[in-house]
């Protein structure tokens, strides 16, 4: 099991990626799939809401605010049935309608979260941590490390700070960075619902151990 969001997961994917590369070549187009949450209504729909479509500019902007903050199932829900609906519906990848870019034989969108935001972009192929984070966590490190070799007496952390010392520095720094990774409540409710963290057209991919 990969837990959705994780480098694991991230690696898979990417692995599929090259395998429909190599079935169908190179992608002839990215996009990112970024639907507002805060102004649509069906929100309230899938919240079980009922509003007004009279005074839709005033009092129900303020409750779809607040419902999209504070129920991330509908949230969830929400941008599963947007993707599905852009994917399948403009797209039409590989039926026998003509998309909106024209005849497509397959597509790859994986969803990205950031916070509160959740979108469909080219998550699988992107690095999370940025340089400024690497060298903020290595400076944390490095003290770590200098307040171990002089405490007295020695902690359990101190001694294992001791032990491994500068040695793979800085891939120590990026594992740590790749395990302190924010969660937001849209995604949680996401896995909750089992809802897919990727969109293709065939998730019947064959892993081999090379």
């Amino acid at each position: 099991m990969h837990v959705p969001g994780s480098f694991a997961q991230k690696l898979r994917l990417r692995s599929e990626i090259r395998g429909l590369i190599t079935r169908y070549g190179m992608p002839a187009f990215w996009i990112t799939i970024n639907p507002s949450d805060l102004r649509n209504p069906i929100i309230l729909i899938l919240a079980g809401i009922e509003y007004s479509r009279d005074n839709l500019a005033t009092v129900n902007t303020a409750v779809r605010e607040a419902t999209t903050t504070s129920n991330p199932a509908a949230v969830a829900e929400f941008f599963h049935y947007v993707y599905k609906a852009v994917l399948e519906g403009l797209f039409a990848t590989n039926t026998s309608q003509i998309g909106i870019l024209s005849d497509l034989s397959n597509h790859f969108a994986v969803i990205k979260t950031n916070g509160r935001v959740y979108y469909i972009t080219n998550y699988a192929t992107k690095d999370d941590v940025s340089p400024w984070q690497m060298v903020a966590k290595a400076a944390l490190l490095k003290q770590s490390i200098k307040k171990a070799k002089v405490a007295e007496p020695p902690t359990a952390t101190d001694l294992r700070l001791r032990e491994k010392g500068v040695n793979n520095f800085a891939l120590r720094c990026f594992n740590a960075l790749s395990h302190d990774r924010e969660i937001s409540g849209v995604q949680v409710a996401s896995a909750l619902l089992q809802l897919p963290t990727y969109y293709t057209i065939n998730y019947n991919f064959i892993h081999i151990n090379l």
